[in-house]
C-alpha cells in the first residue's frame, strides 16, 4: 500500500502492526525512506486511540514531531508527556535544538537542574522569568543558584530582585552578595549591589550580617544618612568596628557622627572622643564620656575644653 501510495489503505492496515512491540520502528523507517514523513506522523497519531497503544508509540510520534512537524512539539509534550519515554524525547529534543520543549520534559522529569541550565544556555528560545521563577524555587544545588545569578546580572539585571527572593533562603548569603559585588566592576565598587536594594532591605529583618552590611554599602553609596542610621540602631549583626572605619572619614559630617555612635556602641570611646574633636562635635564628644563612665576619660576632655578655652 505504501509503495502504491495508498496512504488510506496503509493506515488501516499499519493499525494492526504498529501495537506490537517492536514493530513500529520497522514501519517508521519503511515510510521514511521514501520521504513520507507526515504520512508516517498520521499512521502513529491514528493509533493512540486504540486499546492497545503502547507507551513506544507516543515516544516514537514525538521523535518524528521534532523532525518534521517541529512546531506541534510542545503541545504534544503536554498533553502525552506521562505515556512516553521521556529520556528518548529529550534526546530527540536536543538533536532537534527545540529547546524550550527540552526544558519542559527536564521539568516533567524532576530535573529541575538541568532545566536551569538549559535555560540559561539556550535563553533566546527556553528562558521566560516566571518559569525560570518557579523552577529554581525547586533547585537545590548552590552551583545552580549562582550560576543563575550570574545570568541575570549579565541578561537581566533589572530582575535581579525577584530571583533574589526565591533562592535567598536557600543560598549562601555571604557568597551571594559577593558574587553581585563583584559582578559588572565598570558600574562602580558595588558591582550590581546597588540594584538589589529592595530586596535588601525587605530581608533585612533576618538580621544576617552579609544582607546588613551589603545594604549598608548601598545606603553609603546613596549618602542615605536617615536609613543608614536606622539600619544600624535597628540591626546589630554586622562588623560594627569595620563600618566606623569606613565612616570616620566619609565626606559628609552626618556619615561621621553615625561612626562616632559606633565607636561609642563598641565601647571604643577613645576613638568617638578623637573623632568628636577633629569635628567639633563637643556635645556628642560629652555624651561619649557620659555613656563610658570613665573618670579619666572625663577629666581628660575637660581638660580638652579649658586647653581650648571651649
Amino acid at each position: 500500500c505504501v509503495d502504491a501510495r495508498e496512504f488510506r489503505f496503509a493506515q488501516t492496515c499499519g493499525q494492526k502492526v504498529i501495537v506490537e512491540t517492536g514493530e513500529l520502528p520497522g514501519v517508521i523507517e519503511y515510510y521514511e525512506r521514501p520521504g513520507y514523513f507526515f504520512e508516517a506522523i498520521e499512521l502513529v497519531e491514528s493509533g493512540l486511540g486504540l486499546e492497545r497503544a503502547n507507551p513506544q508509540m507516543f515516544t516514537e510520534l514525538g521523535v518524528l514531531l521534532t523532525k518534521y512537524r517541529e512546531s506541534q512539539m510542545m503541545d504534544f509534550c503536554k498533553m502525552w508527556w506521562q505515556r512516553a519515554s521521556i529520556p528518548r524525547l529529550l534526546q530527540a529534543c536536543e538533536q532537534a535544538m527545540l529547546w524550550a520543549e527540552k526544558c519542559y520534559l527536564h521539568q516533567q522529569y524532576n530535573e529541575h537542574d538541568l532545566a536551569i541550565g538549559v535555560m540559561i544556555d539556550h535563553a533566546p528560545d527556553a528562558w521566560n522569568p516566571s518559569t525560570f521563577t518557579d523552577v529554581i524555587s525547586k533547585v537545590g544545588t548552590m552551583s545552580v543558584m549562582y550560576d543563575a545569578i550570574d545570568f541575570y546580572v549579565q541578561e537581566h539585571p533589572e530582575l535581579l530582585n525577584d530571583l533574589l527572593f526565591v533562592i535567598a533562603p536557600k543560598c549562601e548569603a555571604t557568597t551571594a552578595m559577593t558574587k553581585l559585588r563583584d559582578a559588572k566592576p565598570e558600574l562602580g565598587p558595588l558591582g550590581v549591589l546597588p540594584l538589589c536594594k529592595a530586596f535588601l532591605r525587605k530581608v533585612q529583618d533576618r538580621d544576617v550580617s552579609a544582607l546588613n552590611e551589603a545594604l549598608n554599602d548601598v545606603l553609603i553609596l546613596e549618602e542615605n544618612v536617615e536609613e543608614l542610621s536606622e539600619s544600624t540602631t535597628n540591626f546589630k549583626n554586622f562588623e560594627h568596628m569595620k563600618l566606623a572605619r569606613k565612616l570616620e572619614t566619609h565626606a559628609v559630617l552626618e556619615m561621621r557622627k553615625i561612626a562616632v555612635d559606633l565607636y561609642k556602641r563598641v565601647g571604643k570611646y577613645e576613638e568617638a572622643i578623637e573623632l568628636c574633636k577633629k569635628d567639633k562635635l563637643y556635645k556628642d564628644a560629652i555624651n561619649v564620656v557620659a555613656a563610658s563612665k570613665d573618670q579619666e576619660l572625663t577629666e581628660a576632655l575637660a581638660e580638652y575644653f579649658l586647653s581650648e578655652k571651649l
